[in-house]
């Protein structure tokens, strides 16, 4: 300090910005902290909507737990290949907790997983004047009908990968802002993190990074690029992995969630579909406005990967693919960027919306558990132990449908090697629908079971059927007949069904 600073009794000239930066950075860890108990309470909320009903909620669950004991060997999964994240999450949850409270903990966590996401980028632009709307718009994502219903059916690699989503496109627009091999290694890394958690994000994230990478080249061309080989060497194992995916993969004709448009903002985000439409049209506005201004490059390029991957979304005719519109508007609504009274206006309008669809989505959260609920019957993990002590190894067991669900996912997600009946629209790999469809027959027959069920489950190999009273399509008179006249055997009366060999074989 000089002794003219002396005599005055003034500060160095440092201070007061050491003094604001300290500022700076404890209001981010009073926000940090804030947005943690939040979503940590949204959790517990969710967690105890699931725990509010005995058993399992849905199959999606059992299906990720399956998926690990595949990974083992230890089932049959008929050609499923997926990315591995969730299933070995799913996994060891199950080793520590248990295959219930596994599959809550897991579809809790992932409920949150959208919000902690667009959190991560909103405070590495945290300003005090767009603190409460940061606040406001990460609480109203974690809240939304769409990640409520994720949540309930147990949408996991879903729920996980959005919240990745806006990480990786934070890094390719850094990237392509002031390239170099570390922030492209970066970028990179971060998409190869989305890809072996979830396709759905995998594809939307794809989508985003073309808008992205587009824009970018229209402006500085090449030097956008600078580097960018040092992003293959994290993504090259993934692409090997994608590539058995899409040879092995293939939807079925008329798939249910099939949608596009207001279609699919309606099936896939739910009422009231004008206020999704408005929400679309108000992220487009930010980006456009953004784009014309530039004064954030890197924020810029970053909502317009949000679009990109918001507009592919509603337009590739699958309704889960429109997941990532809620994500791509809370940033829109509550990034800092350009200013203006109109535009000022359209987030705060985009932001009203989004609590408005909070509270819908936060009131509708017991009904979509109900609903998904009828897949899987209360008794159902009881009912998967009790025939896994009695089936010996290396036997397999037939399971019929739930409401066309493939119920039988839950046994072997206890180990046992079932051959699952499912409505084709549930599964995605040719395989798996090839071998449902050839269980599924062994079930429809009228009067079930006939006399011929006994000897076609015997030539299918499953000499064993569990047969869960949700089923709703047995006829006690004639397993009373099959039994009686020995082609059938009652093994045991189980809580929520029944278990049959067959003499056959």
């Amino acid at each position: 300090m000089s002794a003219t600073t002396a005599a005055r009794g003034e500060a160095p000239a440092t201070a007061p910005l050491r003094a604001g930066r300290w500022g700076e950075r404890r209001r981010r860890r009073v926000a940090d902290l804030t947005v943690g108990v939040l979503l940590l309470a949204v959790a517990g909320w969710r967690w105890s909507v699931l725990a509010a009903l005995p058993g399992p909620v849905g199959v999606d669950g059992g299906n990720w737990l399956r998926l690990f004991r595949a990974l083992l060997g230890q089932v049959d999964v008929q050609d499923v290949v997926v990315p591995p994240l969730v299933p070995l999450l799913a996994g060891l949850a199950d080793l520590a907790v248990g295959p219930l409270a596994a599959t809550r903990l897991l579809a809790a966590v992932a409920a949150v997983a959208p919000a902690a996401g667009a959190w991560w980028v909103l405070r590495r632009r945290w300003t005090a004047g767009r603190g409460a709307a940061a606040l406001a718009g990460v609480l109203t994502l974690s809240l939304v009908g769409p990640v409520g219903a994720a949540a309930a059916w147990g949408g996991v690699p879903q729920l996980l990968g959005l919240g990745l989503l806006p990480v990786a496109l934070t890094a390719t627009a850094v990237a392509v802002t002031r390239p170099s091999r570390r922030r492209w290694r970066r970028a990179g890394a971060a998409a190869a993190l989305v890809a072996i958690t979830s396709t759905l994000a995998t594809v939307l994230l794809a989508c985003g990074t073309l808008a992205v990478l587009a824009v970018a080249a229209g402006r500085t061309g090449r030097r956008a690029f600078v580097g960018v080989r040092s992003a293959l060497l994290p993504l090259a194992p993934v692409t090997l992995l994608y590539g058995v995916i899409l040879t092995r993969m293939s939807l079925p004709d008329g798939r249910a969630t099939a949608a596009v448009g207001l279609r699919a903002l309606q099936d896939g985000l739910g009422a009231p579909t004008p206020v999704w439409l408005g929400l679309v049209v108000a992220l487009l506005t930010v980006t456009a406005v953004a784009l014309r201004r530039d004064e954030d490059r890197s924020m810029t390029l970053l909502l317009v990967g949000l679009s990109g991957a918001a507009v592919a979304g509603v337009v590739l005719g699958d309704v889960r693919f429109v997941a990532a519109v809620p994500t791509a508007v809370t940033l829109a609504a509550t990034l800092p960027g350009p200013r203006g009274r109109p535009l000022d206006l359209v987030r705060g309008v985009a932001l009203a919306g989004l609590v408005v669809l909070a509270v819908i989505g936060a009131s509708s959260a017991a009904r979509d558990v109900a609903f998904y609920r009828q897949f899987a019957p209360a008794t159902l993990l009881d009912d998967a132990r009790e025939v896994a002590a009695r089936v010996p190894a290396g036997e397999r067991v037939a399971v019929p449908p739930v409401a066309g669900a493939p119920a039988g996912w839950w046994l072997q997600a206890l180990g046992v090697d079932a051959a699952v009946a499912s409505r084709s629209d549930w599964l995605s790999f040719p395989a798996e629908r090839a071998a449902a469809a050839e269980v599924m027959a062994l079930f429809t027959r009228s009067g079930w079971p006939d006399t011929r069920v006994g000897a076609e489950a015997c030539r299918l190999g499953l000499a064993w059927l569990y047969v869960p009273d949700r089923w709703g399509g047995m006829d006690p008179g004639a397993l009373a007949r099959e039994t009686g006249a020995g082609r059938l055997t009652a093994v045991a009366d189980l809580p929520g069904g029944v278990l049959l060999r067959s003499a056959a074989c």
